[in-house]
C-alpha cells in the first residue's frame, strides 16, 4: 500500500488564500497538485479497522512526539501537522481532502 501526504503550500499567497476560503467558508478549493507539496510517505500498513487516510492523518500529526520522528514515516519535507485542506493519496488514486471534520474526495 502506498500512502502519500500532501500539504497546502502556505508560502504561496494564492494557495494559502484558497486554503483559508475552503477551510472556513467552503469557498474555492486549493488546486491539487499545484497548490501542494509532498511532505511524507507513510510506510506502515494501517491497523485493521483503520481507514488509510485516517492512519496517515494520525501518523503525520504531533501527538506524543514530532510526526517526522515516526519510524514508519518517510519524511520528504518537514512541515506542520496534517490539517484541514491537506490531501492524502492512497495507492496513487482516491485523493481525499481533509476537511475540518472527516474527508472529501478531491476531483
Amino acid at each position: 500500500m502506498s500512502i502519500e501526504v500532501w500539504h497546502v503550500n502556505n508560502d504561496d499567497p494564492a494557495a494559502r488564500e484558497r486554503r483559508l476560503s475552503f477551510e472556513f467558508s467552503e469557498g474555492e478549493k486549493p488546486l491539487f497538485p499545484q497548490d501542494y507539496t509532498l511532505v511524507a510517505r507513510v510506510t506502515s500498513i494501517p491497523p485493521e479497522g483503520w481507514d488509510p487516510a485516517d492512519w496517515a492523518f494520525h501518523r503525520t500529526n504531533h501527538i506524543d512526539r514530532n510526526w517526522f520522528d515516526h519510524d514508519d514515516v518517510e519524511v520528504v519535507q518537514r512541515s506542520r501537522s496534517t490539517s484541514a485542506a491537506d490531501v492524502v493519496v492512497v495507492d496513487g488514486k482516491g485523493f481525499r481532502c481533509c476537511r475540518p471534520v472527516g474527508w472529501e474526495s478531491v476531483d
